[in-house]
């Protein structure tokens, strides 16, 4: 909840693209420290043992759902054992190799789910809100969520399954490995949309005779206002000096008007005088 809200208040700053690529490289971080710690907890071993005496760390042994743990003989045995009256299936972080695989396990996971917040968690919605046509929208916004769901649905069924035959730490980085592959696609495909229009982002969607992953390392540049005002400003100044022109040299006109209208007068009267005589 934090870190979502810590999302929001920095989104605008450090943009869309950027935050995805934080929480991608953050979350698979935590992902493959996550199955360091559990590599102390219960060891890198698969949970399909035919006998619970193979298991050597209570970790271990607990996954397995017909075997419990002997705290005081340190022995992983079978649930309806009566030789070990003790049998539990809770562990306690008694060596110090699990308690440190414990504090480094809460402490990944915890990392993993902030980073998630920052960008995975929220940014999506956003940018799909961004670069889906109007004409699409509502279709493609549906298509997102119900894939986000469905993905959902799918690791939370095969997650204990996974575990069980790839290990708990083959598990996680399996998913470190997913959020790799997801990392590389942003990287190429997606866009930086922050401070841009709609159809400034439509463009970056359907420029031509240019790779499309040119435009996910930069944004179109906007209209220059700077440029744009020395431009009116040299036009100002040449409307400026034409009329500056014009009325420089409208006194002479009116002179030379002037003076041809009295020569016009002269020859008039002379003629008039002529005539009289």
């Amino acid at each position: 909840m934090v870190m979502t809200i810590v999302a929001i208040a920095i989104i605008d700053r450090f943009g869309r693209r950027k935050l995805l690529l934080v929480s991608f490289v953050g979350m698979i971080v935590g992902l493959v420290v996550l199955g360091i710690a559990f590599i102390f907890i219960v060891g890198l071993v698969k949970i399909t043992k035919d006998s619970c005496a193979e298991y050597a760390l209570c970790g271990s042994c607990t996954l397995d759902e017909k075997c419990n743990w002997s705290p005081a003989s340190a022995v992983c045995a079978a649930k309806n054992d009566a030789l070990y009256p003790d049998l539990t299936d809770v562990c306690n972080s008694t060596t110090t190799r699990e308690r440190a695989g414990t504090w480094l396990a809460l402490a990944s996971l915890v990392f993993y789910v902030a980073l998630y917040a920052v960008g995975l968690g929220n940014v999506p919605w956003l940018v799909q809100s961004e670069i889906f046509a109007q004409g699409i929208r509502s279709k493609a916004g549906s298509i997102a969520t119900a894939t986000n769901w469905v993905s959902n649905f799918v690791v939370s069924v095969t997650f204990l399954t996974m575990t069980q035959h790839i290990t708990a730490s083959g598990t996680f980085w399996f998913y470190a490995g997913i959020l790799s592959i997801g990392l590389c696609f942003v990287f190429v495909m997606v866009p930086e949309t922050k401070g841009l229009k709609l159809e400034d982002v439509q463009k970056l969607f359907t420029a031509s005779g240019v790779p499309f992953f040119a435009h996910a390392m930069r944004a179109p540049a906007k209209p220059n206002d700077s440029t744009d005002d020395d431009d009116d400003s040299v036009r100002d100044a040449a409307e400026f000096s034409d009329t500056a022109a014009t009325t420089t040299n409208a006194p002479a006109t009116v002179t030379r008007h002037v003076r041809r209208s009295s020569g016009r007068s002269a020859s008039s009267g002379t003629s008039t005088g002529l005539v009289s005589r």
